[in-house]
């Protein structure tokens, strides 16, 4: 009987410690579990995924940020073909910023994400995205002419 509870004791401290141990949530982690999560179920459930922590207002927002993407998507061409870092960039030990190319069979989209820790937890506070690139491509090149 004193093995069996032994036994008990050690299974509820390691499940306890295992628990304890989760890994660390970073900005790293929120936008690999983005991708992820819009490779396998697609661009509405990532959106809601990645903002399930934000406030009630940038929530409220949630239905024209994701109309607006899904519009921007078919004219870009709808396979989603996986992303490519452009810039990560730690403003602070609190701030941080993220772009990410993600490819289409028409054109690429930037997406941008910001992130702030106020405390202990990341947060996202700001995701947008874009097809400025290829006009910021060609602003490069003509500055480039200049020197």
């Amino acid at each position: 009987m004193n093995s069996l509870k032994m036994t008990f004791i050690f299974i509820a401290f390691f499940s306890f410690s295992c628990k304890a141990q989760k890994k660390a949530v970073t900005p790293d982690s929120i936008v690999n579990a983005f991708f992820t999560e819009y490779k396998q179920n697609g661009i509405n459930r990532a959106i809601d995924n990645i903002f399930s922590s934000s406030d009630l207002d940038k929530r409220k927002a949630l239905p024209f940020i994701k109309d607006t993407l899904a519009q921007t998507i078919k004219l870009v061409g709808e396979r989603y073909y996986g992303q490519e870092l452009i810039i990560k960039k730690s403003v602070t030990s609190s701030l941080c910023f993220y772009s990410y190319l993600v490819r289409y069979p028409i054109s690429p989209l930037r997406f941008t994400f910001i992130f702030y820790k106020a405390e202990n937890e990341w947060k996202l506070i700001k995701f947008s995205f874009d097809d400025n690139l290829s006009t910021e491509m060609e602003e490069i090149g003509r500055l480039y002419f200049l020197k």
